[in-house]
C-alpha cells in the first residue's frame, strides 16, 4: 500500500495541485491549510506516513509545526519533507532536522523520489 501523505500548505492552488498529482500517482492524501489545522487533523485521524510541510505559513509556520511535533510522543516519528521557495531550503531542512526537502517550484519527479526515500528509511 502506498504511503499516506499529509500536505500542509497555505496556498490553495499549490495544495490542490499537489493533492491531485499525488492521488493520480496512487498516494492517499489528506490536506491542511496551516500547521494548527494539521494538528487538529493529526489528533482526530489515522497518522500519515509522511508530511509535506510548507515552511512559510500563517497561524503556525512550518518551523513552529516541527517544534511542536518533536515534543509530541505520538507524532515525533512521522517523517517531514520541507517545501520552500527559499534559496537556503537545504540548510533550513538540516537545521530543523527534517528527513527531506524540495524546493519550490516543485519538480514533481523529484518530489516522488523524496517521498519514497523518506518512507523507505
Amino acid at each position: 500500500m502506498p504511503p499516506h501523505i499529509l500536505i500542509i500548505e497555505d496556498e490553495d492552488d499549490i495544495r490542490e495541485a499537489l493533492q491531485d498529482f499525488l492521488e493520480s500517482e496512487g498516494f492517499p492524501v489528506t490536506t491542511a491549510i496551516h500547521g494548527k489545522h494539521a494538528f487538529e487533523i493529526l489528533e482526530s485521524q489515522k497518522k500519515p506516513d509522511v508530511i509535506l510541510l510548507d515552511l512559510m505559513m500563517p497561524v503556525l509556520s512550518g518551523a513552529e509545526f516541527i517544534e511542536r511535533q518533536k515534543k509530541n510522543v505520538q507524532l515525533k516519528d512521522i517523517p517531514i519533507i520541507l517545501m520552500s521557495a527559499d534559496n537556503h531550503t537545504d540548510t533550513k531542512a538540516e537545521t530543523l532536522g527534517v528527513q527531506g526537502f524540495v524546493k519550490k517550484p516543485l519538480d514533481l519527479d523529484h518530489l516522488i523520489s523524496v517521498v519514497k526515500a523518506c518512507c523507505a528509511s
